[in-house]
């Protein structure tokens, strides 16, 4: 099923992701690191330098547990939202402005339909 998130998200881009749990200490501690934000977040991703690895992707699985609560939709739903929206930065996809935030969020929306899931943003 992750798989098949990661796989969905890829599309064409050629090389491994590499998908890891984190809680929400180490995802504190990452996004500090790479963000200079001291505290945990729901997703990271981190592109690689190597043609045959589009990248890392850590989900904090304590938030998005959390979130899904909030939100009432199911675990699976948040975390293929939350896989595929990391991998989809990976392949250079971002949300810095509105323009690029509404592509990102359309492609999200479409790819998350195409396997039974609502819209997230709705």
């Amino acid at each position: 099923m992750i798989r098949d998130w990661v796989e969905l998200a890829s599309e064409e881009s050629q090389g491994d992701v590499f998908l890891n749990f984190v809680t929400s200490d180490e995802s504190r501690r990452l996004n500090q690191a790479f963000r200079n934000i001291d505290e945990p977040t729901n997703v990271l991703s981190f592109p690689a330098q190597h043609d045959d690895v589009l990248g890392d992707v850590a989900i904090c699985l304590d938030i998005a547990k959390a979130q899904a609560e909030a939100q009432d939709v199911s675990l699976d739903s948040h975390l293929a939202h939350l896989v595929i929206h990391g991998v989809l930065h990976l392949r250079g996809f971002d949300h810095v402005d509105d323009e690029d935030a509404i592509d990102m969020e359309r492609k999200e929306v479409a790819l998350l339909k195409s396997i039974g899931v609502a819209n997230p943003y709705e």
